[in-house]
């Protein structure tokens, strides 16, 4: 069986940062696979990270936040919980 691969069209989404939207959709438009969205949100992550600007580091961090719900399906936020309880029933 072959997996089907959607692309979340998230023009509304870029359309609402003017400046650093043009540059986010760029690189949003360069990935094609589902690989390649994981690694451009990972590589959001990092730049919300870097930067300095925290105009710049919101607009990563919250695009890179709503890429990880629309591929996994939940919330950023439930990922420090699901590790918090993971390393509470490993001890």
């Amino acid at each position: 069986m072959k997996l089907i691969f959607m692309k979340p069209d998230l023009t509304i989404y870029f359309a609402a940062m003017p400046l650093i939207g043009i540059w986010l959709k760029s690189d949003y438009e360069k990935a094609n696979s589902a690989e390649d969205l994981i690694n451009l949100m990972h590589k959001w992550f990092n730049e919300a990270e870097r930067t300095d600007n925290t105009t710049r580091a919101h607009a990563h961090q919250s695009v890179a936040q709503y890429l990880y719900t629309l591929l996994t399906g939940k919330s950023f936020e439930s990922k420090g919980l699901e590790t918090l309880i993971n390393e509470f029933n490993n001890n």
